[in-house]
């Protein structure tokens, strides 16, 4: 109970600071609400879930300014670091705001959720606690953009035991927004458009696929930048060659459908790089995308025809940063990435605004084939 007081006032103080030195702009703080390594559990984080999907988006007529405020849990001045279901049962981390408000400018919030950060909190089981259906069923809502204003762009859910169900649900989600956009529904559509899933390990290659079968399946409308993730992170999710493969087919078929993508400490082998690279090869020919970064680090399975695969999609511009940082790349694949950085020099379209980054540290370039 001290905690989520000690919350509230930290962000009503913050707010109206906003208030009396900027009354002009209607842009609301954004806040990182960081709630890792305490003693949520599945049904306490569906219970959030559902307060951020719920929650009405009005207003009590704040017009703050464009700050960042960070919340965490784990620097509250010695306040002890346990957030419990039943704070977040009572609604109190997030009532800085009155859903019985009036307001003339009822569709501002009075500050927007940049960040949820549940990590290392057991809401997925870790073989303690069964997938839990209102969980599952949370998630699915949260990733279908019907909610408010107050659903976070940043999802993290690092190390919390999640699997394949839970991976599904999200694809569901995604599969119903394009469902509706499809239908003719005109709503702001409000998801996370961030998903950090590393260090699940659980996760594996069905988790993995079932998340890459929604992203290549819900195609983005004409002008709609909704349907899909800014950026995937399943490093240190047991994700093989499969699921590498399966994110190369959406990659390919629904160009856009990301653009940062981060599966390192895997057990990806030459055969997933190259899916990847081809993909990235043919969304680039098909529509013109450019990846904007892709990790692969520490995948040892990754040699040097895995590295030329990778290479070839950056000399032809398709994607700009490539880390396959502690893998098996030799001199041969170091040579590829060589020759890309050469082809890259060479083309009109690249100019001095054009940055790519290549990181091969940790491989043994010193073995040639």
């Amino acid at each position: 109970v001290l905690l989520t007081e000690e919350l509230l006032s930290l962000l009503k103080s913050k707010v109206n600071e906003a208030q009396d030195s900027q009354t002009e702009t209607k842009t609301p703080p954004s806040i990182k609400l960081a709630l890792g390594m305490n003693k949520i559990t599945p049904s306490g984080a569906s219970r959030l879930f559902e307060t951020l999907i719920g929650r009405e988006s009005e207003s009590d007529s704040v017009l703050a300014m464009n700050n960042s405020l960070e919340i965490s849990t784990n620097d509250m001045g010695g306040l002890n670091n346990e957030t419990s279901d039943e704070d977040i049962a009572n609604n109190t981390i997030l009532d800085g705001r009155t859903s019985t408000d009036t307001s003339q400018d009822a569709t501002m919030p009075d500050f927007l959720i940049e960040e949820l950060d549940l990590s290392f909190n057991d809401i997925g089981g870790h073989g303690i606690h069964s997938p839990n259906v209102q969980l599952l069923d949370s998630a699915r809502r949260l990733f279908e953009g019907d909610g408010t204003a107050f659903v976070p762009r940043i999802l993290s859910l690092e190390n919390c035991g999640i699997g394949p169900a839970f991976c599904r649900s999200i694809g569901r989600g995604f599969l119903n927004a394009f469902e509706r956009k499809h239908n003719g529904a005109t709503n702001p559509s409000y998801r996370p458009s961030v998903l950090r899933i590393g260090g699940n390990d659980a996760i594996g290659d069905a988790g993995t696929v079932a998340l890459a079968a929604s992203l290549r399946m819900a195609m983005k409308n004409d002008g709609d930048n909704t349907n899909g993730l800014v950026e995937l992170d399943l490093s240190s999710c047991n994700v093989g060659d499969a699921g590498a493969e399966a994110l190369a087919l959406a990659l390919s078929s629904n160009p856009g459908c990301l653009i940062r993508l981060d599966l390192s400490n895997n057990k990806i082998s030459d055969a997933g790089a190259k899916a990847l690279g081809r993909a990235l090869v043919d969304a680039s020919h098909s529509s013109g995308a450019v990846f904007e970064q892709i990790i692969l680090d520490n995948n040892v399975g990754i040699g040097d025809d895995g590295a030329a695969a990778l290479a070839e999609a950056m000399a032809l511009g398709a994607v700009k940063i490539i880390s396959v940082r502690s893998c098996s790349v030799q001199a041969q694949g170091s040579a590829a990435f060589g020759k890309a950085l050469v082809s890259l020099a060479s083309r009109k379209q690249c100019d001095e605004s054009s940055h790519f980054h290549v990181d091969l540290s940790g491989n043994h370039f010193g073995t040639r084939k």
